[in-house]
């Protein structure tokens, strides 16, 4: 029986790209969730032993000597639960493709900006400046520094 795409009933991540193929679903219902966690853990430990520098997808299978598919799945589902986030850095593969660099954790919210003060500065768009919450119209002063 088969789920939404990408969302197997029994939690094959894969489901949506094999399209139930009976190899590929053996192959997942061969991997205990014992086996499936303990790789997870190997591969978040070698992601979060990178630190900022993170680690494809390809890193990963190559450090760990791990088959493509096998890494793929697992990172696939971790990203899925949050385990892992896309950094939005890109790096090359052995292959020469853009791959995606992980980082472990869901991504952290943007911090709030400071409160505007009297010194910050909007480029008022007639190649001026003004401070951040003078209205528009108003007459706009510049300290010389």
């Amino acid at each position: 029986m088969r789920g939404t795409r990408g969302h197997h009933n029994d939690g094959d991540i894969c489901e949506g790209r094999h399209g139930g193929a009976d190899t590929s679903l053996a192959a997942h219902r061969s991997k205990s969730d014992e086996g499936r966690l303990a790789m997870r853990a190997r591969l978040l430990g070698f992601i979060g032993a990178r630190g900022a520098q993170g680690a494809t997808a390809d890193e990963v299978e190559r450090a760990l000597v791990l088959p493509h598919q096998s890494a793929s799945a697992r990172l696939s589902e971790m990203l899925r639960d949050g385990a892992i986030h896309d950094s939005g850095r890109r790096r090359k593969t052995r292959q020469g493709r853009a791959a995606r660099v992980y980082l472990p954790g869901a991504p952290l919210a943007a911090p709030p900006g400071p409160s505007p003060s009297a010194r910050d500065e909007v480029c008022t768009g007639r190649g001026d400046l003004r401070p951040v919450g003078q209205p528009p119209d108003s007459p706009v002063q510049r300290e010389l520094i």
